[in-house]
């Protein structure tokens, strides 16, 4: 038997599921009276701009304490700050890093000199913390 000629005498038809192929009885068959459904696509979360922005402006972080943190921890915690404080609208963002052994103050520097957030950055002066604090200026 072959697919196409129609059930044998005992009422057998080979059909095709996918790849597999076999034979059944033809009372085991039958044609839908819908056409079947297209797999669901999962709609997409929309989420309303003006929403974020306000979020942003009531938690904007004019500064970000990253004081004992490991380089990789502090770096997400930086970007996420700069992230909030870019929607909200702010124009700088005081990084305090502390003094230490410099390492922590080496990195945020590094990551903020080539962040696209960042135009520029500011020592701070004695009184804001001096080498303890950068003040990375947003675009």
């Amino acid at each position: 038997m072959t697919f196409g000629d129609g059930p044998d005498r005992r009422g057998h038809a080979r059909v095709l599921l996918g790849s597999l192929a076999m034979t059944t009885h033809v009372r085991n068959l039958g044609v839908p009276d819908t056409p079947p459904r297209p797999p669901a696509v999962p709609k997409r979360i929309i989420h309303d701009h003006d929403r974020f922005i306000a979020e942003a402006q009531r938690n904007a972080p004019s500064s970000v304490d990253l004081h004992g943190m490991r380089a990789l921890e502090a770096l997400e915690e930086l970007d996420r700050h700069l992230e909030t404080a870019h929607l909200a609208g702010l124009e700088r963002i005081a990084v305090k890093h502390g003094i230490g052994t410099g390492a922590l103050r080496k990195a945020v520097n590094e990551h903020l000199a080539d962040h696209p957030l960042v135009r520029r950055l500011e020592p701070a002066l004695q009184s804001q913390g001096d080498i303890g604090v950068t003040f990375a200026i947003l675009k």
